[in-house]
């Protein structure tokens, strides 16, 4: 592939090594990030390049060549800022109430709401094709919850989802947070976990031992979760690689060359007495191939107010909007529409709770963003959304064992299928034990939530079963 003159990156054979090939995509990429408009440096001639203002040079480095399609990195930076000074620049859709809080606001509400319906549908399906009526997996004897597939499903799509935040979360920050925080959230669900765990406990003996059931209950629902989320970032890691290695490599020479350098380094590592150094030369290859092709033209830079690009963001951050606020208000009157026609009482609890979802995700996201980051290790915030949801769990169930009544039964599943199943969550849970770079903190944080939840659920339902 031919480069054009003045961004030739190339690498000398002393300039090999993992800091060399990360300057290397240092130089190259920030040159990519900075895409110019021809318009924006002055006159465009009649193929639709700019003439001599944009400072590029011809093949043979005079003045007189065709024109090249790379700027010079200070003409880019000086051409951006000149945009977003120019006074007869308007962005119609970062002014007035679409450039307000409220409006940033109100869109990540909308998200919410439409993905966190979206995963307590996906999660009420999986119960239905797993539970005893379809497929006869899970139950509420058994130690295979009923929970168990949307935890495992959602931990794995959060999984994915962390593995590919350079490339999605810059672009589409609003869509990276409802498919992050609604749908994974909501599809997963730590409340009935930890609620079938209490009441398998508070059950006992009878029927067929619960005691052990329980426990081996909650080895597992902490487990595959766990692993449900390794094998969602291994997902990533292996497409990433594969599209670098089949698809973004024949298009960039210096990518296939990191590309090549970190095969080379990898068979060697293979060898039988490999030593730690050739191992951490493979890692560092393998950081400075995935950064390389992290910042090739994937991660969103600072763009300047006013810019293509800032008119461009704010454009489909409007259309999300819109098309998120439509489709949520499409979706509760609908079902509204449910639970006033539908006669059963099991559907009507499910249209019910679709109208409950929308409240619980979003009061977890609230607590996460006023209350994670308080304390050194601990989340509290999503801590508090599961002990709550826990409690209120623990409530309806002790509830449903005294009253029968046709709408206080509607109301109490609606809510704990809802309000609390996307109050409470697995997935975030497990990613934040992914985070933890202590792992004693890590191990700390899930005994702490599974101890408080269970403590206080057999405190709460307890009673209430054993003197029904």
């Amino acid at each position: 592939m031919k480069r054009p003159r003045g961004c030739d990156f190339s690498m000398t054979p002393d300039e090999s090594g993992p800091a060399s090939l990360e300057r290397v995509f240092a130089e190259k990429s920030f040159l990519r990030a900075f895409p110019v408009a021809p318009d924006e440096l002055g006159v465009v001639d009649s193929n639709g390049l700019s003439n001599l203002e944009n400072g590029l040079v011809g093949p043979e480095g005079d003045e007189g060549g065709a024109p090249s399609p790379r700027v010079s990195l200070a003409k880019r930076v000086s051409t951006q800022q000149n945009v977003a000074s120019r006074a007869e620049v308007h962005n119609p859709y970062n002014t007035g109430f679409l450039g307000s809080k409220f409006a940033f606001l109100l869109n990540d509400v909308f998200h919410m709401a439409l993905f966190g319906i979206g995963g307590t549908l996906a999660r009420t399906g999986l119960d239905l094709v797993f539970g005893p009526s379809v497929g006869a997996v899970t139950s509420e004897y058994s130690a295979v919850f009923k929970v168990l597939p949307p935890n495992a499903l959602g931990s794995f799509l959060i999984g994915f989802l962390i593995g590919s935040d350079d490339a999605f979360q810059p672009h589409m920050p609003y869509i990276h947070t409802g498919l992050a925080t609604g749908l994974c959230g909501s599809l997963t669900t730590f409340s009935s976990w930890n609620q079938q765990l209490v009441a398998m406990f508070a059950r006992g003996k009878s029927p067929s031992n619960q005691w052990l059931r329980a426990l081996f209950a909650l080895v597992i629902g902490l487990e595959i979760p766990i692993f449900s989320f390794t094998l969602g970032l291994h997902t990533e890691r292996s497409i990433r690689f594969f599209l670098i290695s089949h698809v973004y490599a024949r298009r960039d020479e210096e990518l296939a060359q990191l590309y090549l350098r970190y095969r080379e380094l990898r068979s060697r590592a293979r060898q039988p007495r490999r030593s730690l150094s050739a191992v951490d030369e493979v890692a560092r290859a393998a950081a400075a191939l995935t950064g390389g092709h992290d910042r090739w033209g994937r991660r969103r830079p600072k763009i300047p107010i006013g810019s293509h690009e800032d008119i461009a963001y704010h454009r489909r951050r409007f259309y999300a909007f819109v098309i998120c606020g439509v489709l949520s208000a499409i979706l509760l009157t609908l079902a509204a529409v449910g639970v006033g026609l539908d006669p059963d009482q099991t559907r009507k609890s499910y249209w019910m709770a679709c109208i409950f979802a929308p409240f619980g995700v979003i009061l977890r996201w609230q607590l996460s963003v006023h209350l994670n980051g308080r304390h050194p290790w601990l989340p509290l915030g999503t801590l508090a959304a599961n002990v709550l949801a826990c409690c209120f769990d623990a409530v309806a169930d002790g509830v449903l064992l005294r009253v029968s009544s046709f709408w206080v039964v509607v109301m109490m599943k609606a809510f704990v299928l809802g309000f609390n199943g996307c109050l409470s969550t697995v997935s975030t849970f497990v990613g934040e034990l992914y985070r933890e770079r202590n792992i004693e903190y890590a191990y700390a944080y899930a005994g702490i939530s599974v101890t408080i939840c269970l403590t206080l659920g057999l405190a709460i339902y307890g009673p209430q079963y054993w003197t029904r």
